[in-house]
């Protein structure tokens, strides 16, 4: 059972989502203290590697019989932990090469057509390389806004005040919204507002 943001969960599912969340820290942990901020060529691609190799590693090390599997390119999200054979969560990995104290960063296309199915809670996992420093939290929660560029896009702001979430902008939960025939329509009256 895939399991939603904001459903009500039993003990078992409580568990899983508490270890998913111990998995994030331990990750984070392990990159800090490997400091992978240093690496030299296309930070973007190298910390996604960074991230996926960390999340295996840590799901070892809990001792978590998930499938830790490295997706990439053009899919979403980039790392899949698939707990069983119906359920998994998913870590999107960015970076900003920027060194002013903005955490903000395009995001994928608000359609998701290449979204991983029966993914169902994603985290977004970003770094910047100078200082190197790491901030993750839920996908639904850095939202910003949606700009148009070939195609609308979410923008994410990892430092965004939750309340601040285009979702809770709009009045709409992420869920309902990404399941949507055509996403779009649930923000085209927030952006007409909003450009006033």
């Amino acid at each position: 059972m895939s399991i939603s943001v904001g459903q009500n969960l039993n003990h078992r599912e409580n568990q899983t989502i508490a270890d998913f969340q111990k998995l994030l820290d331990c990750t984070k942990t392990k990159l800090q203290s490997a400091n992978c901020g240093k690496i030299k060529g296309d930070f973007w691609k190298s910390f996604e590697i960074d991230v996926s190799n960390a999340v295996e590693e840590s799901a070892k090390e809990l001792n978590l019989p998930w499938e830790i599997q490295y997706i990439s390119g053009h899919k979403f999200p980039d790392i899949v932990a698939r707990i069983n054979e119906r359920q998994a969560f998913g870590i999107e990995v960015k970076t900003l090469s920027t060194k002013s104290n903005s955490w903000k960063v395009m995001g994928g296309s608000i359609m998701e057509s290449t979204r991983i199915p029966d993914v169902s809670r994603i985290q977004v996992f970003c770094a910047k390389q100078n200082p190197f420093q790491i901030k993750y939290r839920p996908f639904e929660e850095c939202v910003s806004n949606v700009a148009v560029t070939h195609s609308p896009r979410y923008m994410l702001d990892m430092n965004q005040d939750i309340q601040e979430s285009l979702f809770n902008k709009i009045h709409k939960p992420y869920d309902d919204i990404r399941k949507m025939q055509n996403p779009f329509d649930a923000f085209k009256s927030y952006l007409i507002e909003s450009k006033k």
